[in-house]
């Protein structure tokens, strides 16, 4: 039996792609665990363990501000017991590859790799290879992408592109009515607004008066706000006796995109990927402090397609708001074309091009 450990690092756009990738192994087979680290990480853990998979926790490192050079000498004392942990583990485990998905809290777990000769595979969620990603590709087999990479020439092994892997759950094909919105009709467009976990405060200020401008030109949209927190009471004043749902998150995303007329959100590659399997016309808002302007090139990826439309939120009130779901709304579904940006089986995708090498 082939063994695979799949390192997640920090956000869910690191862990829920890796998640579907160890569940996806697991069915096939093959023995599978999760490495992860990040203050998230004890909660992943959980989170694995519901689904039958092990998890090693590791601690979260990340590289020292330029600005507090003092700090050196500790992160590097901290790397190196790191590493020596990272060897121990993988002498221990004997895995057959090691899948990274991403930040730099793997880094150490990745030159183990490679002094150990462990085969490396490297996934990245963005258009835009981040720095832990480019750095470990000169030890890699393999880098798979999710999406054709815009800075490609900064990778140090083959690139193959094989799609973000999305959650089984949002893969079921006949998904129900979510209970959040069991209040809402069935006839009315329902608009779906949420941040992500790179932050919302901004979309959740602003499109209060975005509804207000859309019912005010006589459209019936109802609207479903995920905010990311859990005081939600003025946001709810704010909406009075309109049709909307306000709360801090929901288990059933993959009904909601499914049965929104239009999403506004982030762009983070994990929500495209989602957006794009369900066919659902979105209005993306890139965070604008995403490391290396990620969200940014990834929403002008998703944007050659027209399901997705773009603002910058240094250019978003009520009315631009208001105006970009709007023009969602009247574009016809017939238009639209996601096929060009998809790259569907992603999961399967990923370990065909592991277990075909190693």
């Amino acid at each position: 039996m082939s063994k695979l450990i799949v390192s997640c690092g920090g956000t869910g756009g690191h862990y829920y792609p890796g998640l579907s990738i160890a569940r996806e192994a697991q069915a096939r087979g093959l023995e599978v665990s999760l490495f992860l680290t990040g203050k998230r990480a004890p909660a992943q853990a959980e989170i694995a363990k519901k689904h039958n998979l092990q998890s090693k926790l590791a601690r979260a490192l990340s590289l020292p501000s330029p600005r507090k050079p003092w700090r050196i000498p500790v992160f590097a004392y901290r790397f190196w017991c790191d590493y020596l942990k990272a060897k121990k583990f993988l002498r221990e485990e004997k895995p057959d590859a090691v899948l990274f998905m991403g930040s730099f809290a793997g880094v150490p777990l990745g030159i183990a790799c490679a002094h150990l000769k462990v085969p490396i595979y490297i996934h990245e969620g963005n258009v835009w290879a981040g720095k832990a990603n480019r750095f470990l590709s000169k030890y890699a087999t393999k880098f798979l992408a999710s999406f054709p990479l815009k800075n490609d020439s900064a990778i140090q092994c083959p690139i193959a592109v094989v799609g973000m892997p999305i959650r089984p759950e949002l893969l079921e094909k006949d998904l129900k009515k979510p209970d959040i919105i069991s209040n809402l009709n069935d006839k009315d467009p329902l608009i779906l607004c949420f941040g992500g976990s790179q932050g919302a405060e901004a979309i959740n200020k602003i499109f209060p008066y975005a509804y207000e401008v859309l019912r005010a030109r006589k459209y019936p949209v109802q609207l479903v706000q995920l905010t990311g927190a859990d005081d939600n009471d003025e946001l709810l004043e704010s909406y009075g006796d309109s049709p909307v749902v306000v709360t801090k998150q929901s288990d059933e995303m993959g009904a909601l995109i499914d049965r929104a007329a239009v999403v506004v959100c982030r762009a983070g590659a994990s929500s495209i990927a989602e957006l794009i399997h369900f066919k659902t016309k979105t209005v993306l808002i890139p965070y604008p402090i995403a490391a290396e302007d990620h969200q940014e090139i990834n929403a002008d990826y998703a944007c050659q397609s027209k399901g997705f439309y773009k603002l910058h939120q240094s250019e978003i009130d009520q009315f631009s708001v208001a105006n970009a779901v709007e023009w969602q709304l009247r574009q016809k579904g017939e238009s639209l074309d996601f096929s060009m940006i998809s790259y569907p089986n992603a999961a399967e995708r990923v370990l065909q091009e592991i277990f075909t090498s190693t």
